[in-house]
Parts: C-alpha cells; sequence; structure tokens
C-alpha cells in the first residue's frame, strides 16, 4: 500500500486570497487536504479539495472517500460533473449523512448524483468495511457538523496501517486509540498556536476549535506511531520549514506532512 499526499493545507490551501501574513507573504505554496491510497493497482482519493485536479494529475481515481461536508474536502467533486471529467458511475464512499447532503442539500451535488458521475456508496462510522483489498475504518470524530458528520480514515494492508484525521475539534479517547495503534498518522495541524490568528482569536477558537500543534504533540508524546501534521492554515508558521516552530515539532520526534510526500506502508 502506498499513500501519495496530495494537499496538506487547510481548505483554501496556501497562499490564501489577500493575505499579507508571514507564510503568504513568504511564498509558502501547500494545497488542499487530500491523499491518494494506491494498492492493487487501484486508486482511492480521500476527500476532493477544490485544487485537487492540479494535485491528483493525470492518475485514474478509481474510488473517492469523503471525510466531512466542508468546501475544502468536497469541492473538487465538479470536475467529476459533465462539464469536466463526466464519469460514469464513480463509486463515492461518504457515511449516510454525507450522501444525503449530496442528495438533497446542494443543488449542484446533487447533479452529479442524479447524472450518475458518481454512485453514491454509504458507510456507517466506526464499522469497517472492504475496499479494493484494504480494510476501511471509518472513525467518528467530533468536528463542526453542519450539513453532515464527521469521519477520519484508517487504512490497513499486510498488517500494515495508516490513520487519516485531518479535521477534529479535540482529542476522544477513539481517536487517540485509533492513532496509538497505526503506523503512520496524518492528523489535524490546523493551528500552532491561537495567537497566530491575532485579534479574532477568541472568536476563531470557540467557532473554529482545533487541538493546537503542541497539543497534540504533548498528548501523543509517548506514542511510537510515526505522526505527521496536515491541514495547515495558512496563519500556521510550521507550513513554513524555515521557522522555529517547525524546528520545534521535529525536534519532540514528530513532522509536517508535505505535498507530494508518499509513504510505503509495507515497508513501514
Amino acid at each position: 500500500m502506498q499513500i501519495r499526499v496530495l494537499g496538506t493545507a487547510q481548505d483554501e490551501g496556501i497562499p490564501r486570497l489577500d493575505c499579507e501574513c508571514n507564510q503568504c507573504s513568504a511564498g509558502v505554496v501547500r494545497h488542499g487536504p487530500a491523499i491518494a491510497v494506491e494498492s492493487n493497482e487501484r486508486t482511492i482519493l480521500v476527500d476532493a479539495p477544490p485544487d485537487v485536479k492540479q494535485t491528483v494529475g493525470l492518475t485514474t481515481v478509481d474510488s473517492i472517500l469523503l471525510t466531512h461536508a466542508h468546501i475544502g474536502h468536497y469541492g473538487g467533486l465538479f470536475y467529476f460533473g459533465r462539464e469536466g471529467y463526466d464519469t460514469e458511475r464513480k463509486p463515492l464512499y461518504c457515511s449516510e449523512k454525507m450522501a444525503a447532503w449530496l442528495r438533497n442539500g446542494n443543488k449542484a451535488y446533487h447533479h452529479l448524483v442524479a447524472r450518475e458521475n458518481v454512485e453514491l456508496r454509504p458507510f456507517a462510522p466506526d464499522e469497517p468495511f472492504e475496499l479494493d483489498g484494504l480494510t476501511c475504518r471509518p472513525i467518528s470524530v467530533p468536528h463542526r457538523n453542519e450539513d453532515a458528520d464527521t469521519v477520519g480514515f484508517r487504512f490497513e494492508e499486510n498488517g500494515s496501517s495508516l490513520i487519516y484525521i485531518p479535521d477534529i475539534d479535540h482529542w476522544t479517547r477513539k481517536a487517540e486509540r485509533a492513532v496509538r495503534k497505526s503506523d503512520v498518522a496524518l492528523v489535524d495541524g490546523t493551528f500552532y498556536s491561537m495567537d497566530e490568528i491575532g485579534e479574532t482569536a477568541e472568536v476563531v477558537g470557540r467557532n473554529v476549535p482545533h487541538p493546537t500543534v503542541p497539543t497534540t504533540m504533548k498528548r501523543f508524546e509517548d506514542c511510537e506511531t510515526d505522526l505527521h501534521f496536515t491541514h495547515l492554515n495558512h496563519t500556521n508558521p510550521v507550513a513554513d520549514s524555515s521557522t522555529p516552530e517547525y524546528g520545534t515539532v521535529v525536534e519532540h520526534g514528530f513532522d509536517v506532512a508535505s505535498d507530494e510526500q508518499v509513504f510505503l506502508l509495507n515497508s513501514v
């Protein structure tokens, strides 16, 4: 099993529109959050941010998995429609709540279903299923679920495993156990510190909660899992490998995922 990291930024990507923060000003470029899981000559696209066609390249996507209903994770589905790729019954795996939203919550995405560009294959959170020869475990996690629920995914093959949790509001025991049981983890690293948001920190922290990078490092300091941070907000200094904060992450035995990074799970 091979995992290609397609994008490691928060939904919009880096740089952000009309922004002069340190990372945007420094020319840091990171794409929206997504990975490609490749096994048995099949490619599973996990999340479809708006810039996904810039990162997935010429790869044939055999199936799609969605974590939740925020635009940075489903916006790229447009490219599978009539005006783009115009796929035929492309398998799209998501929770039943997410499937209901795609059918009924937004007319543009309803067209994808009605025109059979995608074929919805709902799963039940926390119940494993087989997908292209892999065991996939969708793990329910707390997040802002305005339109649907949110899951992370744990992929297992031949005794190796990787877990992908790009968005979580706070660490639950269930999510923590899943990380600790995995060989590799790609987890929510949206903010390093709420101070990076400036005057809006209190409002953002209340309305857009995420565990900070130091909080997660503290929680997993005794963990043997190879843990990498992803889903980085444009304000997050670890998005830039030249910053002291990036160095701190590495010094503590963790890492920051990079676009185009590849994990070969059977060799872990």
